[in-house]
């Protein structure tokens, strides 16, 4: 899970998100679609900052992609390591997660069906020494501007559970003081609120947000999922997007993987 920030005084307030997204260039948006994939981990564009909207991250997105072209010591090879040469591009605010985890040590694959394993063990070989040494060093939670962000609970961040039902999330609120909580590891997008009901994202409550997957969405949706909070005016977005999934599906058969794994990215399981 990634966050990002930008200077306030070169990116002021722009319009809304939701008339940002009408405007975005084609091959900004295309980037994103292409690139934020491959390395298994929730890649969620989650900006705590009040005067950057989605047009605004996407360029930050851009200058980093720019930054990645022009950069001649870098070779990026396979998915996993371009996705964290990405991410290390854009922002120093990532998290761990558990495929991340273990793919650096394969014990802790014991409790993965066989086809995360596999996946495990290939992320494993593919990894660059000076990259799985950045991933080791990642944390479990990140503050930022009062928010709370883990891959996957308040609870017990570095156990992997899951908060999959409003009990699930009444439980976990009881782990954070921030007003809001950002997770994934479900890769199911959700608002949960401390009231115990689930609605819409609105100021003067607490909140556990699942900001969903972009590398595999498991809500019957097989379009990435992202989202945006805008402090300013505390409201929360979640954007969904195509990107070109049988490509995706098409080169992890390619790289040997289970099928099973290619044919999942298309029916957003």
């Amino acid at each position: 899970m990634a966050g990002i920030q930008a200077d306030p005084q070169q990116h002021p307030l722009p319009c809304r998100e939701e008339e940002a997204a009408k405007n975005l260039e084609p091959d900004c948006l295309a980037w994103l679609r292409n690139h934020a994939r491959g390395w298994n981990s929730h890649f969620s564009f989650v900006v705590p900052c009040g005067w950057l909207s989605f047009q605004t991250s996407i360029q930050i997105l851009r200058l980093s992609r720019d930054r990645l072209r022009s950069s001649r010591s870098r070779r990026l090879t396979r998915n996993p390591n371009e996705c964290i040469e990405l991410v290390r591009a854009a922002t120093p605010h990532i998290l761990l997660g558990n495929h991340d985890e273990a793919a650096l040590d394969l014990s802790k694959t014991e409790y993965f069906n066989p086809f995360a394993r596999v996946a495990a063990e290939w992320t494993n070989k593919e990894l660059t020494k000076a990259n799985a040494e950045f991933v080791q060093q990642l944390p479990y939670t990140l503050e930022l501007d009062g928010l709370l962000f883990v891959h996957s609970s308040p609870f017990e961040p570095d156990a992997w559970h899951y908060v999959l039902s409003v009990a699930d999330a009444q439980f976990n609120f009881e782990y954070f003081t921030q007003a809001t909580c950002f997770i994934g590891h479900s890769h199911v997008p959700h608002v949960f609120c401390d009231d115990g009901y689930t609605r819409e994202f609105a100021a003067g409550k607490k909140f556990l947000i699942n900001v969903g997957s972009v590398g595999q969405p498991r809500d019957n949706d097989w379009r990435l999922s992202l989202g945006i909070i805008d402090t300013g005016r505390w409201s929360y977005d979640n954007i969904r997007s195509e990107y070109d999934v049988e490509k995706a599906a098409q080169k992890i058969r390619k790289a040997g993987l289970p099928k099973a794994l290619a044919d999942r990215l298309l029916m957003g399981r």
